[in-house]
């Protein structure tokens, strides 16, 4: 963020103050980008956060959620996450689950799959291939916290304390779950600037941002965070979010992004705010055509990477 705000006051004392200033970024880019317009509220002009970890420590519980439901499910104490986890712990939490080779074999795995679905956005298109694709990723990430700073160990920000997992069939999970203490609870609250910066959801410029369906490293629950925090400070009219119907992170086509631009542009200088997606209307989100208003139809045509996962969109 201060490189960021040093490289705009850079760019005017080399070629002199701008007329307008964007910002954009993906992934931790994108969570640089939100934190930055509140942070600065006064020298950007719009932003585009794309795959943007735009809820913050929310990422952090997420992934503490998968590990916790998956050991839960499988009779498996593991937390703190000791040295043989992924030698010995994963693949015998994989074993019990059904999910070492292939989807869901058995009804825990299944539950396990459908409560990744529910914390990770809800029900929606592409959802189960999303779990295939990312499950032995995110089994990966869980590693022994080497005592190097946060920057290294963000999990120490996670929580599942309060958390309610559903469906709750066949294991009552929140009977059964570890509950898990932040371990760094002030970095987890602190409003300074550090390697987890908080967003509060208070843009004060328009917001325009891209999330795909079927991200599990950034899962789509970001932008309904997002837009949540956006709303409780009574700026929704700020705020524009589209969904993108493939399974990659930041998987976006040249297209998608330049429209998006484009129309956030004329947003800012012409006051035309951009269509976008309901992404907390749970009915909505779990549509079949969900993310299709604005997914690209010649990528999807062209086979490009994880879109011939969802369907086709209806014509039109």
């Amino acid at each position: 963020m201060l490189s960021t705000r040093y490289l705009v006051q850079h760019f005017r004392r080399l070629v002199g103050r701008t007329e307008r200033v964007y910002i954009g970024g993906v992934s931790m880019g994108g969570h640089v980008t939100a934190r930055s317009i509140e942070q600065y509220p006064s020298l950007y002009d719009g932003a585009m956060p794309l795959c943007g970890v735009v809820g913050d420590v929310e990422l952090f519980d997420f992934f503490l959620d998968f590990h916790a439901v998956a050991q839960a499910l499988a009779g498996i104490d593991a937390f703190p996450i000791p040295a043989n986890y992924q030698s010995e712990i994963v693949p015998a939490i994989q074993a019990t689950l059904g999910i070492n080779a292939g989807p869901p074999s058995n009804g825990l795995g299944l539950q396990f799959r459908a409560v990744v679905i529910e914390q990770s956005g809800g029900p929606r298109p592409g959802a189960n291939a999303a779990f295939e694709s990312w499950k032995n990723f995110l089994f990966g990430l869980a590693t022994p916290d080497d005592g190097l700073p946060l920057a290294f160990n963000p999990g120490r920000v996670g929580t599942n304390v309060d958390t309610d997992y559903s469906p709750d069939a066949p294991e009552n999970i929140d009977a059964i779950v570890d509950r898990v203490e932040p371990s760094d609870p002030h970095s987890r609250m602190a409003p300074a600037l550090g390697p987890i910066a908080l967003v509060e959801g208070d843009p004060r410029v328009p917001v325009l941002t891209l999330h795909d369906l079927g991200d599990l490293f950034v899962p789509f629950s970001m932008e309904q965070y997002y837009a949540a925090d956006v709303a409780a400070n009574g700026q929704s009219d700020l705020l524009v979010q589209r969904a993108i119907r493939a399974l990659g992170h930041c998987e976006f086509s040249p297209t998608e992004v330049r429209t998006a631009f484009d129309e956030l542009v004329n947003w800012v200088e012409n006051g035309v705010r951009p269509a976008g997606d309901p992404v907390t209307d749970p009915a909505a989100v779990a549509d079949a055509n969900f993310g299709c208003r604005f997914s690209d139809r010649l990528a999807y045509d062209a086979g490009t990477g994880s879109r011939r996962a969802f369907a086709a969109c209806p014509p039109g």
